[in-house]
C-alpha cells in the first residue's frame, strides 16, 4: 500500500487535475502573467530544496523544463515547425538519462557536470543551428506538429522516446519505490500531455503541476529520510520520539533485541546480518495488539501500544517471539547456482538455515513511571532481564514489582 501510494499521491491527482481544468471555461479567467508567476516561484522554491539536499538530477531536470519552455516560447513561423521536434527529442533523451543516472550530489565533478549538462546543450543546440542554417529535416517538418494532433500522428521517434522515458522511470521507481521517483514519473506523464497542446498557457500550467508534483514529492522524501529508517522500512528513532509526545495516558512500550546479533554478524557477515534485520522488522511490523514498531537502533527495536497495558501487551509479543524463532531463516547467498543442484538441494538448504531468536522487555505507565522516556527505561530494564534469564522470552515489568516471563522455545 505504501509504494501504491507514493506512486498515485499526488502526481495522479495533480496531472489528471490540470487535464481536466484545461478542458474547462474557469481555464480563461487565468492570465499568463499568473500561470507564468506561479510557475517560477515553484520552480525557486524546489530548486532551492535541492539545492539544499544535494540534489543534482532535481537541478538537471528543472534547468531542462526551464530550457525547453524558454525555447519553445521564442520559437516561431518555420523555425518553430523545424525545431519544435528537436526540442522535444531531446528533453525526452533528457527526462531518460535522469532516471539512469545515480545522485552524486551537486558539489563533487560528475555533480557539476550534470548539472550544467542542459546549459550545455543549449549552447551546442545554439552553435549547430547558426553553422547549419541550410539545413533540411523533411521527414521531421513535414511531421504534423500543429498540435494537438492525435497520438498515432505523432512522429515515430518522439512515441518512442516517450515509451522509453516511462519504461525507464517506472524500472527506476519499481527499484527505488520512493515518494521522489513516483513524482518523476507524473512529470514524465505530464509532458507527455503537454504535446496534445499548442504553447502557451496551457502547456505552461502543466509544467507547473509537473513542478509541483516534484516538490510535494521532494518535500515527502525529505519527510521519510528523516522519519524512515531506510534499511528496515520501520520508522526510525525520530519518529519515535515524535510519536511519544503524541501518547495518551495509557500504553506500553516493548524493547526488542536481537539474540547474540554481534557473534552472528561476525559469523556470517554484515550483509547477512542485513538480512536478518529486515526480516524481523517484518515480523515486528505485523505485531497484532495494535502495537506500531521502529527501529531504535542497531538491532534494538521498540513497539508502542497506545490505550494498552502490559497485560494485554504479553500475548502479541510473546506470538511475534515464537514466530521468529519457530521459523528458520535461510542465509541468502550473494552468488547463487544458474541451476539448482537436483541431489544436493536438501544438504545446502538444511546447511544454510540458521534459527533467530529476538528478547522483549515490556513495561506500562503508571504513576511513578509517568514519561514515555522512563517507560521505555523500564521496558529496557526488563529487557535486561530476558536477556539474564536465557534471552529467547518476553519479560514484563509492571507497576516496578511483578515480572512475568514468556516461555523459551
Amino acid at each position: 500500500m505504501r509504494i501504491l501510494f507514493n506512486l498515485l499521491v499526488p502526481g495522479s491527482f495533480l496531472i489528471t487535475g490540470t487535464v481536466l481544468f484545461l478542458n474547462t471555461p474557469f481555464l480563461s479567467n487565468i492570465t499568463p502573467f499568473q500561470i507564468d508567476s506561479g510557475a517560477s516561484i515553484l520552480i525557486l522554491l524546489t530548486a532551492l530544496l535541492a539545492w539544499r539536499f544535494d540534489r543534482s538530477r532535481i537541478i538537471y531536470l528543472l534547468q531542462t523544463l526551464l530550457y525547453t519552455d524558454i525555447v519553445t516560447r521564442t520559437l516561431v513561423g518555420p523555425l518553430r515547425s523545424t525545431l519544435l521536434p528537436i526540442i522535444i527529442v531531446i528533453l525526452l533523451i533528457n527526462l531518460s538519462l535522469i532516471a539512469l543516472l545515480k545522485e552524486r550530489g551537486i558539489h563533487s565533478v560528475r555533480g557539476i557536470f550534470v548539472t550544467a549538462l542542459p546549459l550545455i546543450q543549449v549552447a551546442l543546440l545554439f552553435f549547430w543551428f547558426k553553422t547549419a542554417r541550410n539545413l533540411t529535416l523533411p521527414n521531421i517538418e513535414t511531421a504534423v506538429l500543429n498540435l494537438p494532433p492525435p497520438l498515432s500522428e505523432l512522429p515515430e521517434l518522439i512515441l518512442l522516446l516517450i515509451i522509453v522515458a516511462l519504461l525507464t522511470q517506472s524500472i527506476r521507481f519499481l527499484r527505488y519505490p520512493n515518494p521522489l521517483e513516483g513524482g518523476l514519473l507524473w512529470v514524465i506523464i505530464a509532458l507527455t500531455a503537454a504535446l496534445f497542446f499548442p504553447a502557451g498557457v496551457q502547456t505552461t500550467l502543466l509544467l507547473s503541476a509537473a513542478i509541483l508534483t516534484l516538490l510535494i514529492s521532494f518535500i515527502e522524501m525529505s519527510h521519510t529520510l528523516a522519519y524512515k529508517d531506510e534499511l528496515t522500512g520501520l520508522p526510525g528513532r525520530r519518529a519515535l520520539m515524535e510519536r511519544f509526545s503524541k501518547l495518551g495516558s495509557r500504553y506500553t512500550i516493548a524493547m526488542v533485541d536481537i539474540d547474540f546479533f554481534k557473534k552472528f554478524n561476525d559469523t556470517h557477515g554484515h550483509d547477512v546480518g542485513d538480512q536478518v534485520l529486515k526480516m524481523v522488522a517484518t515480523r515486528l511490523a505485523k505485531c497484532n495488539g495494535g502495537g506500531r514498531a521502529f527501529r531504535y537502533g542497531g538491532e534494538e527495536f521498540c513497539i508502542v501500544f497506545p490505550g494498552k497495558n502490559a497485560d494485554d501487551c504479553l500475548g502479541p509479543l510473546e506470538e511475534v517471539r515464537s514466530r521468529i524463532a519457530d521459523q528458520p531463516f535461510s542465509i541468502r547467498k550473494l552468488a547463487r547456482p544458474l541451476k539448482k543442484p537436483k541431489k544436493t538441494a536438501k544438504k545446502i538448504a538444511k546447511s544454510n538455515n540458521v534459527h533467530v531468536t529476538i528478547s522483549i522487555g515490556i513495561a506500562e505507565k503508571t504513576a511513578r513511571y509517568s514519561q514515555p522516556d522512563a517507560v521505555l527505561k523500564q521496558s529496557d530494564l526488563a529487557l535486561y532481564r530476558a536477556k539474564s534469564a536465557g534471552r529467547n522470552r518476553v519479560c514484563s515489568e509492571n507497576r516496578g514489582a511483578k515480572i512475568r516471563t514468556g516461555t523459551q522455545t
